[in-house]
């Protein structure tokens, strides 16, 4: 409720559920009449005994509040910080097919790590769940397009995985590596 008052205007405001819920406004006109009106939920209604309890409800209330003249609005407190985007069940599987393969062994060794952190999207859903209703809930339906930093004794690259999981089985439809400067990437799904 918001209780406006001066010398010459007093306003009156509740918000409910679905909006303003009721109102109210008196004041003096410059001959000095005094006029005032009630509202519900946007209707003129008459000023009547429940009304004219409600209005003094309100003003009593707002007598007892105490007021800061001028004190500026408090300030909100900082947004959380979001914890940081992991690899998850999809990185780790991505990091489980290529950690055999030759060609990635060849250019960075082994043994092959994940950066903690990642890039990129995940979506999980089960049944009569929308797409990313129960985002990281395990054993269920997935999608993934992550960017991953794959670290090795030779050096460093990213891991690009494009994948879902169905049925709890990860497939890939893009699984690559993109070495550092002056290096070829790889396309680790074909051969």
């Amino acid at each position: 409720m918001e209780v406006l008052t001066d010398e010459h205007v007093t306003r009156i405001t509740e918000y409910g559920w679905g909006g303003l819920d009721r109102s109210y406004q008196a004041f003096k006109d410059p001959d000095g009449h005094f006029h005032e009106g009630y509202w519900e939920r946007g209707q003129a209604k008459p000023m009547d005994a429940a009304a004219r309890h409600w209005v003094e409800a309100a003003l009593r209330a707002a007598r007892q509040a105490p007021t800061i003249p001028n004190a500026p609005p408090p300030i909100p407190p900082p947004r959380p910080t979001p914890p940081p985007f992991g690899p998850g069940e999809a990185g780790q599987e991505a990091l489980q097919r290529v950690r055999n393969d030759a060609r990635v062994i060849a250019m960075l060794s082994t043994p092959l790590t994940l950066d903690p952190k990642a890039k990129g999207s995940l979506q999980t859903w089960g049944p009569g769940d929308p797409p990313g209703f129960a985002l990281f809930a395990s054993g269920r339906e997935a999608k993934a397009d992550l960017t991953l930093t794959l670290h090795g004794p030779k050096g460093t690259a990213l891991l690009l995985a494009k994948g879902e999981r169905r049925r709890g089985t990860w497939s890939f439809s893009r699984l690559a590596i993109e070495p550092g400067p002056g290096g070829h990437p790889l396309d680790l799904l074909s051969r």
